[in-house]
């Protein structure tokens, strides 16, 4: 608590409810943590992609929920400066852990972390540590503050955070929340496009797009008669003219194909185990098909409980963590399967999707194709005046993304395995025209990596040992590329990833049918 400061009040001598005599009791926050500048390179521009909400029941675009948003774009670097005052040996733990989190694991800053945003790699060097009741060494502090830190010689990050925790042991306390242990497992897969893949933008200024096609493909195009193009791949890059854009598949757009196929796979399971009766499968279907429409009931559920809990006696930290650990569980109880998984209104998703950027492998270029559409007037069969447009999908590209799953749900990492099971057979389409015969993608799972802390279900399921002046248990598991998904699991190096895959699928149903049942 110390570490990031407090205030609260303490109650008084003769204290009533009109909280005349109360105190107030706080102390100063010892981290401070500076605006993280700019230190990479900086183009002066950012870039704006639209976005549209869909309909769960009808699986098109929902009505009045389009919407446009503004990113920065990635590979930029910025400096990170924290500093800790008069800080004990039990902060200094405290910030490691923390700072070894924000290292290791998959974390993100800013809006929209689920879909892919904000996703940053942390790289510490050093650390200093300067005793301020030496007097050269105060007055040197006071007169270049920053440069002195900067030239001091210090500690490699590495050697301090050896130092600081070679003695410690960790360990999950038992009544934790098995769905908010920070750990996760992180499936990294390749994509590679079987059909034309269009997920298409209209931030692209046609005219742009253009004439990066004819630098692609030659001058013969200067002989179209419309030289601008309707519907444009999705890239990055950083000219302008957008002659070295590579193409890239939005994180909200592999979100929503990951839980859209994920909510049919826990639906039709839902009716296998109702056993016919769509009674049962409609009042308590372990996928909602509307998740735009709020809860009232649980809304209203979960701000009497917070209320109820935050009254009385105690301070004012006790009872928020316990009217935070009562709302939790009324939340988690209160929501389907895959509000639990993707999160609601009310909760927080588990799931993290990566944007699936062009794989820098070298084993394969990008290629699109200039397609022209035309309308059909349904009466006559023919042309439809004025309904002639084109479309620039992408025909030949390999990708690399990731999903991160939080937590220790088992049944989790069973569903997000049968996913890529679906997606290695070619059942899974992205982008638009899906129906037209775009969007085919062959996926390919290249690794499995695991930051698990000592102690919890899944750690104890893969037997890893607990080793001392270490928090996050790292495991990985490399997938041989020249098999599909899961018969690449038959290698011997991967059969406790294959038992742990296995039992997953065998949790899940388990979650299904005790959802089914308790709903009946």
């Amino acid at each position: 608590m110390n570490l990031f400061g407090m205030a609260r009040q303490e109650k008084g001598e003769g204290y009533k409810e009109t909280r005349q005599k109360s105190e107030l009791k706080f102390s100063v926050s010892k981290l401070r943590i500076k605006n993280a500048r700019l230190t990479g390179e900086w183009r002066c521009w950012t870039e704006v992609r639209d976005s549209v909400g869909i309909d769960r029941q009808r699986g098109a675009a929902r009505a009045k929920a389009k919407f446009d948003y503004e990113i920065v774009p990635p590979s930029l670097e910025f400096d990170f400066w924290a500093e800790l005052r008069d800080g004990n040996e039990r902060e200094k733990v405290l910030l490691t852990l923390v700072l070894t989190a924000m290292e290791k694991l998959d974390l993100s800053v800013g809006a929209k972390g689920g879909s892919g945003f904000g996703t940053f790699q942390l790289q510490l060097h050093k650390v200093v540590e300067l005793d301020l009741h030496e007097k050269q060494v105060l007055l040197r502090f006071l007169l270049k503050r920053d440069e002195f830190v900067r030239k001091s010689e210090g500690k490699s990050w590495e050697d301090w955070r050896k130092d600081i925790l070679q003695n410690q042991s960790f360990s999950v306390r038992t009544d934790v929340s098995y769905h908010r242990i920070p750990q996760v497992f992180i499936f990294t897969y390749r994509l590679i496009v079987e059909d034309p893949l269009l997920v298409a933008t209209q931030r692209v200024e046609p005219m742009l797009a253009f004439e990066s096609l004819i630098s692609r493909h030659g001058e013969d195009l200067r002989q179209r008669e419309k030289q601008e193009l309707d519907a444009v791949w999705i890239g990055v890059g950083k000219d302008l003219d957008m002659k070295d854009w590579k193409p890239v598949i939005p994180g909200p757009s592999v979100r929503g194909v990951f839980r859209n196929h994920c909510e049919r796979i826990l639906r039709t399971l839902a009716w296998h185990y109702a056993e016919g009766d769509r009674d049962k499968y409609k009042n308590h279907c372990t996928a909602n098909v509307d998740p735009w429409q709020p809860n009232e009931q649980l809304q209203n559920q979960t701000r009497e409980e917070w209320e109820r809990n935050t009254r009385g006696e105690g301070t004012v930290e006790e009872k928020w963590h316990e009217a935070g650990k009562k709302v939790t569980s009324l939340v988690w109880d209160g929501s389907d399967l895959a509000e639990r998984m993707f999160g609601s209104s009310l909760w927080k998703s588990l799931v993290n999707v990566s944007e699936v950027y062009f794989s820098e492998d070298g084993t394969q270029e990008w290629q699109d194709m200039l397609f022209d559409h035309l309308a059909v007037e349904r009466f006559s069969g023919g042309a439809m005046e004025g309904k002639k447009f084109d479309a620039l999908p992408i025909t030949k590209a390999t990708f690399e993304g990731k999903i991160a799953v939080w937590g220790d749900q088992l049944w989790m990492i069973g569903l997000v395995a049968l996913f890529f099971k679906d997606l290695s057979e070619g059942l899974v389409r992205f982008g638009s025209g899906k129906t037209r015969g775009y969007g085919k993608l062959m996926g390919w799972l290249l690794k499995v990596e695991a930051f698990l802390l000592p102690k919890t279900q899944l750690a104890n399921r893969l037997k890893i040992e607990v080793e001392k002046g270490k928090a996050w248990q790292h495991k990985c598991w490399q997938i041989p590329n020249d098999r599909p998904f899961p018969k690449c699991l038959q290698d011997e190096n991967l059969s406790d990833l294959k038992e742990l895959l296995s039992e997953g699928v065998k949790e899940m149903n388990k979650q299904v049918e005790q959802f089914i049942r308790q709903g009946a």
